[in-house]
């Protein structure tokens, strides 16, 4: 076996299908230690191994993937990351222990959500105060305009009448700012409206194509983070992106942004991307970036039970694991 310890494990597989692993590579994952990558298929959630089989398949070039997140059925309460890795003609897997994170982007999401919720809080009151006071008192004087103008003559009627129709612009412009200061929440239908108004105002096309797989339970808040995730990689990539899709990630929901082979490696140093991962980041996301994608994951959004990983014993009968 390789030797690697620590968060990492490290598997090269071979032109013949057979695996050479670190030890941390299999405990990472919760198997026992495989010989074959046709094993290791069996073990990988579905999802997570189609996209092993397509990177295998597709025409080799250097470069590092993420293929999926998985919670492995042991050590209860981890997850990992799984990369399919293509360097100097070696081709590798590589596993990531993303529990540490997992645990800090929890904490985050706890304190950005009651931020976000007590900002909304403020923005409703603010709303319906205005509503209730400062519409309802013009409205209240538009009325009684009305009512005088049957009483006064025809000159002073014109001007009662130019008056009402300042009034009723004001009140309309009040009316704009309480739907601006409390807007409507983003819904799943409404997704695709919000996404083609972010990347029109980033003065960027829309993605070549767009897809929707989260759950209709899904908690408003972390769609409204995932939208806000969105906005934040349009403004800092002048790129429209090849595909952008929005879907369940083991028990997480996830963004994932992907552009043209070696597009986001040209605009590295121009992008700052280090600055954008951060600011994913603070939005509570688990963040990674390759040389063709842009990915930020939310912990405990979304369950999708396909995503559990397949444990392995010692004597290799399959034991179904399941998430979190």
């Amino acid at each position: 076996m390789l030797e690697a310890t620590g968060l990492f494990g490290i598997a090269v597989i071979g032109d013949d299908g057979s695996l050479r692993t670190t030890h941390s590579f299999c405990s990472l994952l919760g198997i026992a230690r495989l010989s074959h990558l046709d094993s290791l298929l069996e073990a990988l959630p579905d999802p997570v191994a189609r996209r092993l089989v397509a990177a295998r398949q597709r025409p080799r070039r250097p470069g590092q993937h993420s293929l999926g997140r998985i919670r492995p059925a042991q050590p209860p309460q981890s997850l990992v990351e799984l990369s399919w890795s293509q360097r100097s003609g070696v081709s590798a897997l590589m596993v990531r222990d993303l529990s540490d994170q997992l645990r800090t982007a929890h904490a985050n999401r706890r304190v950005i959500a009651a931020a976000i919720r007590s900002r909304a809080e403020d923005r409703r009151s603010i709303a319906a105060e205005l509503h209730d006071g400062p519409v309802q008192l013009l409205a209240a004087v538009s009325l009684e305009m009305g009512l005088l103008r049957r009483s006064v003559n025809e000159e002073q009627r014109a001007r009662l009448v130019s008056m009402e129709r300042r009034i009723g612009e004001s009140v309309d412009q009040l009316r704009a700012l309480i739907a601006s200061v409390a807007p409507a929440a983003v819904t799943l239908n409404g997704i695709t409206p919000t996404v083609q108004e972010i990347y029109e105002e980033a003065g960027l096309g829309m993605p070549n194509s767009l897809s929707v797989e989260l759950p209709p339970a899904i908690d408003q808040f972390s769609l409204a983070v995932l939208v806000e995730g969105i906005r934040a990689i349009a403004a800092a990539v002048p790129r429209t992106p090849q595909a952008l899709r929005l879907e369940t990630d083991a028990d997480a929901a996830a963004l994932r942004v992907g552009y043209w082979p070696g597009e986001l490696d040209e605009l590295r140093g121009q992008c700052g991307l280090e600055r954008l991962t951060a600011e994913l980041e603070a939005l509570g996301g688990i963040v990674s970036c390759t040389d063709e994608s842009i990915e930020m994951l939310l912990a405990g959004a979304a369950f999708d039970e396909g995503c559990a990983m397949s444990a392995y014993t010692a004597t290799g009968t399959r034991l179904e694991g399941r998430a979190g």
